[in-house]
């Protein structure tokens, strides 16, 4: 099998594909009130996705996470989901939601190959998360957590830390992530695309504060990494709790290094980084080339010649919102 390799030796193994860029809610770090939504017959249909797929597992992509905005919202999800299972040759099929939707969905969800969910939950108070997300749902968020445990679903609870906010929760998410034993992962908040309305540098807490937060409930120990452990997280345990914990630090200590990770956006563009605003246009290549190899060979020029060494986020805001490249 070929691999994809960048000019500075990191072997790139794992596509996350925005299948829309809609979402239902609207968080105050992600979902702008004026977003441009991609045009429908902009957007890839589910045909040309898996297409797309199929060439990136040609070349080497191992693990591929199916995102939003809020992939849920996309009719005929599951359609999808079961194509891709067939392409048996992927190590790893996981999802990224809200969890608003995710209730309704398990059932069809545990016939696919993408056993593993991860959910965003900032905060489990009720004023709180409507608060966050502009929306009351946080009981069908649980209810949705609830049952993925209850069917074995392989969860994980990423929590973006807000300062001032829900950073005097973090004792509360961990004994969520121990009451039913699944993982959480607190981030770091990342600059947003537009910033009146929320001035990320008022907001921002450390990884390094909020392991101090956390040493204080107990004593941690570092483990090893799963086979599925992404490389961005600093996993560990924490004495007397079940779940496993991690930290996740973008802006103070970047994994850039570690970075193996692409995005095919919902119109179509393949992004090599968060912060970064060169694309390729994959959209038109699909519809109007029938030589696969010429895309593969322009792919991986792309990869190896355009993918940046490291994001500067300290001193800009991402190029784009939150919800258009799949978070």
């Amino acid at each position: 099998m070929q691999k994809l390799v960048d000019r500075y030796g990191r072997i790139i193994d794992t596509l996350r594909v925005s299948i829309t860029d809609k979402c239902n809610f609207k968080c105050l770090y992600c979902n702008p009130e004026k977003i441009k939504f991609v045009k429908k017959n902009n957007l890839l249909n589910y045909e040309e996705i898996i297409e797309i797929i199929k060439i990136f597992l040609n070349l080497g992509i191992k693990k591929i996470k199916i995102t939003g905005g809020e992939p849920f919202l996309r009719k005929n999800f599951i359609f999808l989901l079961n194509e891709i299972s067939k392409l048996t040759e992927f190590e790893d099929m996981s999802i990224t939601t809200n969890g608003f939707l995710l209730y309704d969905f398990i059932p069809e969800i545990k016939k696919t190959n993408f056993k593993r969910i991860n959910i965003s939950l900032n905060t489990i108070e009720k004023e709180k998360y409507k608060f966050i997300t502009g929306i009351d749902g946080l009981e069908k968020v649980i209810k949705g957590i609830e049952k993925g445990v209850k069917e074995d679903l392989k969860l994980k609870i990423n929590v973006v830390v807000i300062r001032g906010i829900n950073d005097n929760e973090i004792f509360e998410l961990i004994k969520f992530g121990e009451f039913y034993n699944i993982t959480v992962r607190f981030i770091e908040l990342m600059p947003a695309f537009y910033q009146k309305c929320f001035l990320w540098k008022n907001y921002f807490i450390s990884g390094e504060n909020i392991f101090e937060k956390i040493k204080e409930i107990g004593k941690v120990e570092l483990i090893e990494r799963e086979k599925n452990f992404s490389p961005n997280t600093l996993y560990f345990k924490i004495e007397g709790y079940k779940g496993s914990y991690g930290i996740i630090t973008p802006l103070s200590k970047p994994f850039c290094h570690l970075c193996n990770r692409i995005r095919l956006t919902a119109e179509g563009s393949l992004l090599l980084c968060i912060a970064s605003n060169i694309k390729l246009n994959l959209n038109n290549m699909i519809r109007n080339e029938s030589n696969y190899h010429s895309i593969e060979k322009k792919i991986k020029y792309f990869i190896f010649e355009q993918k940046p060494l490291k994001h500067n986020l300290m001193t800009q805001k991402l190029p784009y919102p939150m919800c258009n490249i799949g978070g």
